[in-house]
């Protein structure tokens, strides 16, 4: 899965080469389309975590759907992986740092 990573602090998008030359009202206006589509992929991947991990198939799962037999684990059975290989967040919706 590919993910794209937030645009940054504001001053620091700012300063990337590639918008360097745009007008305060165009960088506005990109950073406010990075931040949502960032917040979007966030989203989304919470939503796929909670539903596979709700689901009766998943790894872990009770019958009925809730929480794994035998108490929380320790460590997450599945990981979202960023393209170079990060950790970013686990099958219980936690963030991980690798």
């Amino acid at each position: 899965m590919y993910l794209t990573e937030g645009p940054g602090s504001w001053q620091a998008f700012l300063k990337r080469p590639d918008n360097t030359s745009l007008s305060i009202m165009e960088a506005k206006q990109k950073y406010l389309n990075e931040q949502l589509i960032f917040e979007e992929q966030m989203s989304y991947l919470q939503l796929w975590n909670t539903q596979n991990t709700m689901s009766p198939t998943a790894p872990g799962a009770s019958a009925a759907g809730g929480a794994p037999s035998g108490g929380p684990a320790s460590t997450p059975e599945k990981e979202i992986l960023t393209e170079d290989g990060k950790a970013i967040l686990a099958e219980d919706g936690t963030y991980i740092v690798t």
